[in-house]
């Protein structure tokens, strides 16, 4: 017997909510708020695990009920920037899960990304900032 998608999907809502409240304790000032702004931050990610679900929300407990750093792996300016990150931070689902107080290490500067974080691409100048060429 298949289900539709809408009820696999309400399913594994109705899991990830299960699981997060499970972990929040009941005696948690505002409770109901910390566990909605809970869901909202695992919205972030795609495809939790359901260890995954319980170590977010724990971690997002830990970081005083306030969501957690996510830094996109695409975003790591090297190969050995981003194996260097995974062994020092928790990673779910394409991000690195940074705590308060923590920082990705910055990169050798001989490596000359200037950090871990990859610099932005610059913009083109518009034509009509050219000065008429």
């Amino acid at each position: 017997m298949k289900i539709s998608f809408d009820i696999a999907e309400k399913r594994k809502q109705d899991g990830i909510q299960a699981i997060v409240s499970a972990n929040i304790p009941k005696n948690t000032p505002d409770r109901d708020r910390v566990l909605q702004e809970t869901l909202v931050f695992l919205g972030n990610f795609e495809e939790l695990s359901t260890t995954q679900v319980k170590e977010l929300a724990l971690m997002r407990q830990k970081n005083g009920n306030e969501d957690p750093e996510l830094v996109d792996f695409s975003k790591i300016a090297t190969a050995d920037d981003l194996a260097g990150a995974l062994e020092a931070h928790y990673s779910a689902a394409g991000f690195l899960v940074l705590m308060k107080g923590e920082t990705l290490k910055p990169a050798a500067p001989a490596m000359g990304s200037g950090g871990m974080i990859a610099p932005r691409p610059a913009l083109a100048a518009p034509a009509a900032d050219l000065g008429g060429l």
